[in-house]
């Protein structure tokens, strides 16, 4: 089944086939575990990390498709490893920040995020600007 807004639509088996997996960098377990579900219940291949350390790892060890980035990680905030991806993988992997901060702010757009969702985020948003990101990158 297909989702049909902003207007572009990626297919579960698009999904699938895009390669790669999408990285959830996020020190919130519990909004870790939501997001996660809701990436597999929509067919991507998805890695988490808990804090900018364990992300750099995972980063450093395959590149990802996409980042979903809270901003404000311990050991290494979410500037460090949006910058470490960008010098290691060039501007190809995009980012999507994930924060309870009200609006975009300047750090965002500094980063090279292409999308904002605020948290509290409605799941089916979420997963909407991850298939919109994703469409545009192809």
């Amino acid at each position: 089944m297909a989702r049909q807004r902003f207007g572009s639509t990626v297919t579960r088996e698009q999904a699938a086939r895009q390669g790669g997996y999408i990285l959830v960098i996020e020190d919130d377990a519990s909004i870790r575990e939501l997001i996660g579900m809701a990436l597999e219940n929509e067919g991507f291949s998805y890695r988490t990390a808990a804090d900018g350390q364990e992300a750099l790892s995972r980063i450093e060890e395959e590149q990802p498709a996409l980042l979903l980035l809270d901003l404000g990680l311990p050991v290494a905030d979410g500037e460090a490893v949006a910058a470490f991806t960008q010098h290691r993988y060039g501007g190809s992997v995009p980012i999507i920040v994930v924060s309870a901060v009200a609006q975009m702010d300047a750090r965002t757009w500094r980063i090279g995020a292409r999308a904002f969702v605020h948290k509290p985020f409605d799941v089916d948003h979420l997963i909407d600007t991850v298939r919109r990101v994703l469409a545009e990158r192809r």
